[in-house]
């Protein structure tokens, strides 16, 4: 969006609409201010360039998944994305593929697990090895969110 502003001569405030429309503000030439009456603007109209605007969209996913039996997480665990299903119920072919404006939580029995205690690709959510074991029923939800921007002139 351009906003056209006419400018006065010399130290003038500007005015806004096309043509003559009157001063708006204080200055030396024809206007409203200080010392000054009223009268039309003098000069070209010109565009005065605006502030963009930026927003910041989040996408969000989340992911579940509820295993039917225990799993025992003395070797690596991997969990394939097929096996979740996103929050309206439907089957989750893969997750989305983060990159630097993104990241994903993991939540174990809805407990916030530590960053490096997992990864994740397009295909499986990989759970790395301790002496815990991971109940039939515990539900497992993997989260993601993504920034993009979107930017108004």
């Amino acid at each position: 969006m351009t906003v056209i502003t006419r400018l006065g001569g010399p130290g003038t405030a500007p005015c806004t609409g096309p043509g003559t429309a009157p001063c708006t503000g204080p200055g030396t030439g024809p206007g409203t201010g200080p010392g000054t009456g009223d009268g039309p603007c003098i000069g070209p109209c010109l565009p005065v360039p605006q502030e963009p605007t930026i927003r910041i969209i989040p996408t969000v996913g989340r992911f579940f998944f509820i295993p039917n039996s225990d799993l025992q997480l003395t070797n690596p665990l991997m969990i394939p994305a097929d096996q979740f299903v996103d929050d309206n119920g439907n089957a989750v072919a893969s997750f989305p593929n983060l990159d630097q404006n993104s990241y994903h939580n993991l939540y174990i029995n809805g407990i916030l697990q530590e960053g490096g205690s997992y990864s994740v690709s397009t295909n499986a959510l990989n759970i790395n090895p301790t002496t815990e074991t991971i109940y039939a029923g515990t539900p497992i939800i993997l989260e993601t969110v993504q920034f993009s921007i979107q930017i108004i002139t």
